[in-house]
This record gives C-alpha cells, structure tokens and sequence, in this order.
C-alpha cells in the first residue's frame, strides 16, 4: 500500500513518535447476509476492509475508497456502527511506528463490482457466513455482530476500564509542533448539544472569537470520544452530562483551517447529543464569557455550521450524520 504523503512527510520529521490518525473500517453484507473480509499481506491474519483518511476526507468517502481499492468491490456507506479511539487501538507497527488511531466503522452495501485481490494489502478476499468468519481482533466480531443487529444509533463506550489517555493533547501537539513547525495537522474534537429537561440548548460565547457555540474540545490520544466530550464539558460549564448518541461526524475540505499563529489543523469532529445530570451551567475556565440555556426557537446568531449541528441532535431519526462527499451534505435516506 503507497504511504499517504501527509503520513510520510510527518514520519520524515517525527521518526517513531507516536502520531494521531483517523481510520475507517468496513462491514460489507450482501443480500445473502455474508460478511466481506481480506487477508491481510502484512500480517496473514484476516480483517474487515480499511484504511486511513487522506486529509481533507470524509469518512463516508474514506470508507467507499479503501473497500474498492482493497477488494474491488463498489459499496454505499450505509450507516455508522461505531466510532472508537482508546488506548486499545495504539498500533506499534514492527519497524516502530505508533499511531493511534480515531476509528470510524461503517456499514455498508455492495452495489457492484466482484470480490478479488485488487491490491498488494491483501493475500484473499471473500464473503463468509456470519458463523463462519475466521478469526479476527480488535473487536471486528462484535462490529460484525453490531451491524447484522440494524440498530440505528451508532455505539461508543464511556468510562471504559482501560486505564488514562496516553497523554493531554496539550503535550502530543506541543511535541509535535516543535518539530513540524505550522505544518498539517490532524485535530481529532468532539461537541456537545446539550439538551435539559425543558427541551433548551447550552450555549458557550467564546472567549476567543467573541461568538456563541457549543461546548467541546480536543480528544487526548487515548482517549474514547464519550469520555472527551464528558471531560470538555465539565472543565468548560461545571455540569456532568452523559452523552447518549452520536449525533454526527463533520470533517472535509471546509474543516481544514489556520489558526491566528499559522498552524494548520484538519479537524475531524464528533458531536455528542448529551443529557446533564448534574451541576449548574456557569463560567468554568478561561474559554467563555458567557454560559446560558437557550430555546430551540430562540437561539443567539452563530456559525451555520454549529446550527446544522443542533437540528440533527433536535430530529428524531437517531443516526449518526455523516458525509459520503462535501458535496453530499447528509447520509439521509
């Protein structure tokens, strides 16, 4: 498999260091109900389809891509199962390379093509019988059984008992920086749509640009996207909520901004519809101005992009939203 150049210029200046990247994997069935899989050729062993996002990708696209490059299979993603980024999925690749990685799993139906070897990533590709896949790890067994089970809100774990982040997000950037200097860089974040018993939204008024929008922050490698989103609400409003569905992914050619300093960052970001349970809204750290509760048909001026965020959370097909292509603004069937 070619190395994306965005993977490779960042190895040619960090070595080893452990870098953060964003991947997607695919469960393909087809309408006799069996599971596409690949033998890997770096390992032997057999895995979903996958592969890495370029930046600027969406995960839609990403996953789409990777199975046809891999098994020569067309697909439509269909829905997301699961988005994941413990410290289970650090991957120390054996000429040293760490990576971990943010893990988007999808979904998928085949519409065309027939399953072959279509690249040097895999040794075989085929079909199995649910009962009859081999074996596989990293948990692709339960995404399998996750998407044979049709449930339409995409699974995350919190709290999961697999010990601290591998560090803040803080010290991976500042480690990084030092040695690309305001060169791209993957921002994995999540936000929070925080919705009370009486149906209002928690808004945030910016510190940094003065403009109202929702709580939400960086993910500390290591860290699943729940726990982020619980950690980056209590240290910026004071309240506990729990998160209780993926409410989207936004990233793309439109999520690729420069910072004031010049440090380039492609964002991937996963909002959380999320309940409070405890705690009083206020200003909790140096980020706001201003912390406030807002009716759904009275909410203050802000981004489009944060607006479209708080009518998916508000609609009632419980989903996740994603992007198949930037210019195909929603999975919606």
């Amino acid at each position: 498999m070619p190395i994306p150049d965005y993977l490779r210029n960042m190895r040619a200046r960090l070595g080893h260091d452990l870098i953060f990247m964003a991947g997607v994997m695919a469960v393909v069935i087809n309408d006799a109900g069996e599971v596409l899989l690949q033998r890997r050729s770096d390992n032997g062993e057999w895995d979903l389809p996958g592969g890495i996002l370029d930046p600027g990708e969406e995960p839609g696209s990403a996953t789409v891509r990777e199975v046809l490059e891999e098994t020569g299979v067309a697909v439509v993603a269909d829905r997301m199962i699961g988005i994941y980024a413990g410290p289970d999925y650090l991957v120390i690749y054996p000429n040293g390379d760490q990576v971990i990685y943010l893990q988007f799993v999808l979904a998928c139906m085949p519409i065309s093509g027939q399953a072959q070897v279509n690249d040097d990533e895999s040794l075989e590709v085929g079909y199995f019988a649910p009962d009859a896949v081999p074996i596989m790890t990293r948990g692709q067994h339960y995404h399998i059984w996750l998407a044979l089970e049709n449930n339409p809100l995409a699974h995350f774990l919190i709290g999961a008992e697999k010990g601290p982040p591998l560090m803040s997000i803080s010290d991976y950037v500042s480690a990084i920086r030092a040695k690309i200097g305001h060169d791209l860089l993957l921002m994995p974040g999540v936000g929070a749509v925080i919705i009370n018993e009486a149906g209002h939204i928690l808004m945030q008024l910016r510190s940094d640009n003065g403009r109202w929008g929702l709580p939400g922050g960086a993910i500390d490698p290591g860290e699943e996207p729940a726990d982020a989103v619980i950690r980056e609400v209590r240290e910026e409003t004071g309240l506990d909520v729990i998160p209780e569905r993926i409410v989207g992914v936004y990233s793309g050619p439109d999520y690729r901004i420069r910072y004031p300093n010049g440090d380039e960052a492609m964002i991937v970001s996963i909002t959380f519809a999320c309940r409070p349970v405890s705690g009083d809204p206020r200003v909790n750290d140096d980020e706001s101005l201003e912390i406030r509760y807002f009716a759904p048909d009275a909410l203050p001026e802000m981004e489009p992009r944060m607006r479209f965020r708080i009518d998916q959370a508000l609609r009632k097909d419980p989903r996740t939203h994603f992007r198949v292509n930037s210019a195909q603004e929603n999975n919606e069937l």
